[in-house]
């Protein structure tokens, strides 16, 4: 196997993004205290659903949840890192999950937003229909990219929802 072209390069990239992330995210640590959610709720399809449990259960910045719920869609074996998976038939139940969720986050589509109180629940669109927000960059949610992006949409509604609670 021949190394990458410009690997040192990549690497020397990649450590200093995380370190200048991980000084600004501590600063806003300082201010407003950790990004924590009591239950996260997540509606996507199979590698964006994995990718994004994943990041929630056992990755770093954004590992503190307490309990983590999935919505299969299409997807037909269970993701492991999930403490209760739902069916999409499961309608009623998950109306009933998000109109309780308090101090929670919602990764699902303008569908499950529909049923939250966007005081206690904080809400970032990733899956279709999408009528309550407009994408019109193409912002990944996989990669660094996409992880620098997704801390950025917690970290900014996280701070917003603060500021609303102290009014």
């Amino acid at each position: 196997m021949l190394p990458p072209l410009h690997g040192d390069t990549a690497e020397a990239e990649i450590a200093r993004v995380m370190r200048e992330d991980f000084l600004r995210i501590n600063e806003c640590k300082s201010l407003w205290g950790e990004l924590c959610y009591d239950t996260a709720l997540i509606r996507a399809r199979a590698p964006l659903l994995w990718g994004l449990a994943q990041a929630l259960r056992t990755g770093g910045q954004m590992s503190a949840i307490s309990w983590l719920r999935q919505i299969r869609q299409g997807a037909r074996e269970a993701l492991p890192l999930a403490d209760e998976i739902l069916g999409e038939t499961d309608a009623v139940r998950i109306r009933e999950l998000l109109a309780e969720m308090e101090g929670g986050l919602l990764l699902g589509s303008s569908n499950e937003s529909a049923h939250i109180d966007p005081r206690g629940t904080q809400y970032l669109p990733v899956a279709y229909p999408m009528q309550d927000a407009l994408y019109l960059s193409e912002s990944p949610f996989m990669g660094l990219r996409g992880a620098r992006h997704i801390e950025e949409l917690l970290w900014n509604g996280n701070i917003l929802r603060r500021k609303q609670m102290i009014r």
